[in-house]
């Protein structure tokens, strides 16, 4: 079996094909083929048809060497004598198939007939399983993010039989894996990327890629669990996974940055994590991005005064500083030295070019907070209202200046529409939940406060934050049981001098 040389063409046309209208039902309504032959003949033809067969693999042979495509027409035709010798021969209707579906013309209404044949008589015909895994898939729409659940179905059926006759094929397990997902089989998508992560890797990797744009290596499937366990909230398992596509390619900065993400989420503060990434950096000391995931990372353990050493040491006095300079404003405003903060984002705005929108607003954004945290509320306002006069819809800008404006209980309905016009255009940010949640709290409209503040936590169940304004709720309402609750949850979670010492106070005097 094998592919022409350019797959994304022959999938165009297969994908193509499958616009018209087939129904799989069909293909295996069929009935089994059936021999109607004395023993000693049926023995003959079964040789004479496995010859035939053989005769049509040479010709594949030798078509894939060279440009004649009568060895494909001759290939077809031996096949088919194959099955009018033997019409119970699976290996024959399973080579049909697979010439229908990988070579030119490609038509896979005979591809899905021929493989359907081949299982009907053989159920452990490994090949035409295959072929009918990867139809399915395709008619399912998950490439295209449209998922058709009938095919869907029966392309997770095909998959499992693929699996169930060889247990190591990572493609069969990485696509169920990824079916299980869109149909929201959770448990069931998490065991089948678990098997792919232990699978060995494939050499043939080329339809998993047209499918998903990914890659079917060893490491691509630890961070695809890892992913998945984040999302199902199983963090201790989630940063394992992580770690171990981080250790096969430390220089993948998608990995990088979920690693970073799963740490933030995960309250144990995972050690070893932190280890993994010191080794990395004194490896190679030049990977920028593992250095500012070390920093970040030492900043949420309290440890900023190390972040800022490993930020500084990358710094090479070149715009190319840019990225580090505003991490150093985190991890100083992180530490509680909020002037210092302002100081390197101001460094950050200095060195992003004034026709790289993208990158002004980022330090604007990081500048604005280092400001409000040093009493400067003027200045935050000014650097937000900056981004606001370029980009008026701009939901992070709306969301930010609307919470600072509530923070310092000012213009409170002009705080509502800014919050409500970023909820509008992000409407699951859990951030931008607890904004308006909190804006609706100093309104005195708890109800809605309460709404929004429990989706926010719903989606983010790891923020100091949205606790925090959940117990002002509850102590709102005289509910102090669960405001306390929230309270301490929120404790546990605090990673800010600033906003710890406050809930101890909260917690010990309860009082308004």
């Amino acid at each position: 079996m094998t592919y022409l040389p350019r797959l994304a063409a022959i999938l165009i046309i297969i994908s193509g094909s499958l616009c018209t209208a087939f129904a799989a039902t069909n293909y295996q309504n069929n009935p089994a083929p059936q021999a109607q032959q004395t023993p000693a003949t049926a023995t003959q033809s079964r040789a004479r048809a496995y010859a035939k067969v053989l005769e049509g693999q040479r010709h594949l042979v030798h078509f894939r060497g060279g440009e004649d495509n009568n060895l494909a027409v001759m290939a077809r035709q031996a096949f088919q004598e194959a099955v009018k010798l033997d019409p119970t021969l699976a290996e024959a209707h399973t080579a049909l198939a697979q010439l229908a579906f990988y070579y030119p013309p490609q038509d896979l209404d005979a591809a899905a007939i021929e493989a359907v044949n081949a299982t009907k008589i053989d159920s452990d015909n490994f090949g035409a399983h295959q072929i009918l895994s990867r139809l399915y898939t395709i008619k399912s729409g998950l490439r295209e993010g449209t998922l058709n659940e009938a095919f869907a179905a029966l392309a997770i059926k095909e998959l499992k039989e693929v699996g169930r006759l060889d247990k190591n094929n990572a493609e069969s397990w990485a696509l169920l894996g990824e079916l299980y997902d869109a149909t929201k089989r959770t448990a069931d998508a998490l065991d089948a990327w678990a098997r792919w992560a232990a699978a060995p890797q494939p050499s043939d990797v080329r339809f998993f890629q047209y499918i998903t744009n990914s890659d079917l290596t060893t490491d691509a499937a630890y961070a695809r669990l890892g992913l998945g366990l984040l999302a199902a909230q199983r963090l201790p398992e989630a940063l394992q996974a992580i770690r171990r596509a981080v250790a096969a390619e430390p220089e993948n900065r998608n990995y990088l940055l979920l690693l970073n993400r799963a740490f933030e989420a995960d309250g144990s503060r995972d050690a070893e994590t932190v280890a993994d990434l010191q080794r990395i950096v004194a490896a190679n000391p030049g990977n920028v991005l593992a250095t500012q995931v070390l920093a970040q990372i030492e900043s949420h353990r309290g440890r900023w005064q190390e972040a800022v050493k490993l930020l500084r040491s990358q710094l090479k006095g070149t715009p190319v500083d840019f990225a580090s300079y505003l991490a150093i404003s985190a991890a100083y405003s992180q530490g509680g030295q909020n002037q210092d903060a302002v100081t390197a984002a101001r460094k950050a705005l200095e060195l992003a070019p004034p026709q790289e929108q993208a990158m002004v607003n980022s330090a604007l954004f990081v500048l604005s907070s280092a400001q409000e945290r040093s009493g400067d509320m003027p200045g935050a306002e000014e650097s937000l209202r900056r981004i606001l006069a370029k980009e008026p819809d701009n939901p992070t800008a709306l969301n930010n200046l609307g919470y600072f404006l509530t923070e310092r209980n000012q213009r409170l309905p002009e705080a509502l529409d800014m919050i409500r016009r970023a909820v509008k255009a992000e409407p699951a940010n859990p951030s931008f939940l607890d904004s308006l949640g909190w804006v609706y709290f100093k309104l005195g409209q708890l109800k809605e406060a309460e709404t929004n503040l429990s989706e926010a936590a719903r989606v983010n169940a790891t923020s100091p934050t949205i606790h925090e304004h959940l117990g002002e709720i509850y102590f709102a309402r005289n509910e102090v049981a669960k405001a306390r609750a929230a309270w301490e949850k929120a404790l546990t979670l605090s990673i800010e001098p600033d906003q710890t010492a406050r809930l101890k106070a909260r917690l010990n005097s309860q009082t308004k």
